[in-house]
């Protein structure tokens, strides 16, 4: 049918703030050519007027074009059909905002009666909109998460849905520490998915450690780290790249070889053996000179414990060279 476009208002349902004023331009200049809007709107009538069902966007489009009427679909809609087709057109659209999205399904939440949690809530909403189950299912998983995250006063806008949903799978406060963690170093999505798959079956408290904010390891050393055989050996080599502000590149050359037993030594235990040595040589070294050298025996016996004392010491600082810079 023919309608004037002076007689066609909004989707009551409609969520969408704004249209894109190219797109909009675009339409209005097919419309003013020779074979019109090829896809017609769909409109219901309503007390002598016209509801737009679908096709919004062309109908400003017509408009902007300075159409007087517009072929259009006439059909009789109930609300939840018309809520339906309205779903199908724009909520699954990739031009949509998520706020937008999320109003609308909660408007029809709202207008089913359905209550948040209720049994068969997901099945419901997928009925009343004709959005798929695991769609709806995102999009008040993505709602949840980012309430949770506007109380640690992470910058929501630049929290993603793909972000959080390839962060999905951790405890809530794991996830926030971790999608607080991503934002802070610029991780991609796709990067912050390694780190989860990593970090989920670690023990607790290397899991806290991993995903504090001030840690700063890059996510590919997380990604080797959960690979070294327990939570102790884990801690200890977080400590001695920290502690050594070792490099990328480093990091995962020492998690290489604690994983491979190549050359076991962590920072702790290096520095207490080294100490020890070291208090070793100086009560025996105080020995000999109180001694004096008038008592041979008693100066070669005490040499003799010196002597490999200092060749640990030799050996000590060969191994701290291999992993400390300069």
């Amino acid at each position: 049918m023919n309608i004037p476009v002076s007689l066609i208002d909004p989707n009551p349902y409609q969520t969408r703030e704004d249209y894109d004023n190219e797109i909009i331009s675009g339409i209005a200049a097919s419309a003013l050519g020779r074979h019109g809007i090829l896809q017609a709107p769909m409109l219901r009538p309503n007390n002598g007027r016209f509801e737009t069902v679908f096709g919004h966007g062309r109908v400003r489009a017509a408009k902007a074009a300075g159409l007087k009427e517009i072929d259009c679909r006439v059909e009789e809609v109930t609300d939840a059909e018309m809520r339906r087709y309205m779903g199908q057109e724009n909520v699954l659209r990739s031009d949509l905002s998520e706020s937008e999205r999320m109003a609308w399904l909660e408007q029809v939440r709202k207008d089913e009666g359905i209550e948040l949690g209720e049994t068969g809530f997901y099945a419901k909403m997928s009925d009343a909109t004709g959005v798929s189950e695991s769609n709806i299912k995102l999009a008040y998983y993505v709602k949840e998460t980012r309430k949770r995250l506007h109380f640690v006063n992470a910058d929501e806008s630049k929290i993603s849905v793909r972000l959080i949903d390839k962060t999905r799978g951790l405890e809530s406060k794991d996830q926030d520490r971790l999608i607080v963690k991503a934002l802070d170093k610029a991780w991609s999505s796709d990067a912050a998915f390694k780190v989860k798959t990593a970090v989920k079956d670690l023990d607790p408290e290397v899991r806290l450690k991993v995903l504090d904010k001030e840690t700063d390891l890059t996510w590919k050393t997380i990604e080797a780290l959960a690979k070294i055989d327990s939570p102790g050996n884990q801690l200890e080599a977080i400590d001695f790249i920290l502690t050594r502000r070792l490099d990328e590149k480093t990091a995962l050359q020492v998690i290489d070889d604690i994983i491979n037993d190549v050359h076991p030594i962590y920072e702790v235990q290096v520095t207490d053996e080294y100490k020890q040595t070291y208090q070793k040589f100086q009560k025996t070294y105080k020995t000999v000179n109180a001694w004096g050298y008038n008592h041979y025996q008693i100066v070669k016996d005490h040499w003799d414990q010196i002597d490999p004392i200092l060749t640990g010491i030799e050996q000590k600082i060969q191994e701290f060279r291999r992993y400390h810079r300069g």
